[in-house]
């Protein structure tokens, strides 16, 4: 009954802790109620259940056991003269062993092992184990001293499965009832933390036998329930501040005996997090309309909602940022920013805004992330406005999918009025994440942009869906060069052939040249002899926030004066 009890109560955990609208800590990118609610047994308790088959085969083929099974070692134990120091630590061990199969070690000691005990109610005994002091001095937490794992997981894990389930686990755990941590963390057939379940209490077991043979408290012959909270239990055993003084510095060496086992717990989840991320975000950024990512019901499927929900949370509270990253021309005047988005999230190295784009666009919230984009930059640039800086340009990213968006014109002209600013002073790049649609909806929202006066430009020209093709459909004030290109130019000969092709392109047409990812000096010089005319990247400067601009723009705009001779 009792495994079927832990099994119970560890699924249910995993359901709680994995379903949203309870609002617990959560683990990131791994909630999904559809999928969780269904039950799921681990490989622990798997394996639990055929070692019960195991068992329960064995029964019949072997005489069953009884309850004189260890008169033999208690008569040895006691003919050594220890008694109390073999028979209670021969007792915890039998007890951690069962429990790590997932066997109630407590109703096995009393149905076969009540002889290595002194009587209920009789008094310590140097001669014979004492259960009140294994389960008030040992097990504190319950089984394992696993209040001492709950403290070590509250101290090293910072977020998880091991910190919810540890969470939920610490008011049962005050009275000594620890069957969810044993089978959710699970603790039961986990190879890690086999030697801390069973070392721990023994080393607990021979400080308390010690503490009682060597005078540092003495024990009542009182009889209290096991499941008497720990201190008060100590209270009452000892009837002295020894007791409970002893019980704290038992859970201060049982958390620091369980601290590395939980560090290597919570590197292992963190590595394998890492890795599920990694590859989820490769699938979601590679992802076309196709082969949607959120409708599917695998791991890729459950992060990719997770983060969807992530955003849209951040978005909501309007906890994701703008960074601009400045453009300049031939000259090296600085001649406007771009706007980029900046996701701020636990993992920003797998984790970056591209993903956040990629999945807006897959759920349709592109419209309301592209209008806070666009809105954000607006009022941006009327406080660089403001202090003297209206001549620069702001460009803002523009998903395909936004110009299927008919308000988009008047969402935007309202913006344009409500920040005073003209429509020159906002480009809108056109990203290539998606193809451009060639359907009435879009061509007139790109024909009122362009009546507006704003100045359209597309992005990642020349490995994209239908670059050229989009030359002829709309007025372009610019075509920015695709980074990929870009990065290898003065390694790769096919590259530079490409950008020439383009730049000769672009002249014919009057549109301006925007070369991206520029990082050296050299590099930006072969851009320039290859005819670009403004480059942006790391060369330049790596994308600042807003209130690290003023100071750059007043800065670059020195150094141009000082070249100009002005």
């Amino acid at each position: 009954p009792s495994v079927v009890i832990g099994i119970a109560s560890a699924e249910i955990l995993r359901v709680l802790t994995n379903t949203r609208f309870l609002n617990l800590i959560r683990m990131p990118y791994q909630t999904d109620p559809t999928v969780f609610i269904s039950i799921r047994l681990s490989i622990p308790m798997i394996v639990t259940g055929l070692i019960f088959l195991l068992l329960a085969r064995l029964r019949s083929e072997l005489p069953p056991l009884t309850a004189d099974v260890f008169d033999p070692l208690i008569n040895w134990a006691q003919a050594s003269g220890e008694g109390a120091w073999w028979l209670n630590t021969i007792a915890t061990f039998i007890n951690q062993v069962l429990w790590y199969l997932g066997i109630h070690g407590g109703n096995m000691l009393d149905a076969y092992g009540k002889g290595l005990f002194t009587p209920p109610g009789m008094p310590y005994s140097s001669d014979l184990g004492w259960r009140p002091l294994i389960d008030n001095f040992v097990f504190l937490g319950g089984s394992g001293a696993t209040l001492s794992l709950l403290l070590a997981i509250g101290l090293v894990v910072k977020e998880g499965s091991q910190r919810r389930i540890a969470q939920l686990s610490a008011p049962m755990a005050i009275f000594n009832i620890n069957e969810s941590v044993l089978y959710g963390l699970p603790v039961v057939l986990n190879p890690l933390y086999l030697l801390p379940f069973i070392g721990v209490p023994i080393v607990l077991i021979l400080l308390s036998v010690g503490a009682v043979e060597f005078g540092f408290f003495e024990l009542q012959a009182v009889s209290i329930p096991w499941t008497t909270p720990v201190f008060i239990s100590g209270w009452l055993l000892t009837g002295s501040w020894q007791g409970v003084l002893f019980q704290l510095i038992e859970l201060i060496i049982g958390t620091a005996l369980y601290l590395p086992f939980v560090k290597r717990a919570e590197q292992q989840r963190i590595q394998r997090q890492a890795e599920a991320l990694a590859q989820a975000t490769e699938v979601i950024l590679n992802n076309n309309r196709q082969s949607p990512v959120l409708p599917r019901q695998d791991q890729v499927g459950i992060i990719g909602r997770g983060l969807l929900d992530d955003l849209r949370r951040d978005l909501r509270k309007n906890d994701l940022a703008l960074a601009y990253q400045p453009k300049h021309d031939r000259s090296g005047k600085i001649i406007g920013v771009e706007a980029l988005m900046r996701w701020h999230t636990p993992h920003p190295s797998i984790i970056t805004p591209a993903v956040g784009i990629s999945l807006a666009e897959e759920s349709g919230d592109i419209h309301k992330l592209g209008m806070w984009v666009l809105d954000q930059a607006c009022a941006c640039k009327a406080r660089w406005n403001a202090i003297g800086y209206k001549d620069l340009t702001v460009a803002v990213n523009v998903s395909p999918l936004q110009l299927t968006d008919a308000e988009l014109p008047q969402r935007l002209e309202k913006n344009l009025e409500l920040y005073g600013l003209s429509p020159e002073e906002i480009e809108l790049e056109i990203t290539e994440s998606q193809m451009i649609q060639d359907i009435p909806t879009v061509n007139k929202t790109l024909q009122l942009l362009c009546d507006m006066g704003v100045h359209l430009a597309m992005d990642d020209f020349g490995m994209g869906y239908s670059s050229l093709l989009h030359l002829r459909r709309f007025q372009v004030k610019a075509i920015k060069i695709d980074g990929s290109l870009t990065r290898d130019v003065l390694t790769n000969t096919a590259n530079e052939d490409i950008i020439r092709s383009i730049v000769a392109l672009g002249q014919a047409r009057n549109v301006e040249i925007v070369a991206e990812y520029v990082e050296t000096l050299e590099q930006r010089d072969a851009l320039m002899e290859m005819g670009c005319n403004v480059f942006q990247g790391y060369y330049h400067s790596k994308p600042l926030y807003e209130d690290e601009c003023p100071e750059y723009f007043r800065k670059n705009l020195t150094e141009l004066s000082i070249i100009d001779g002005k």
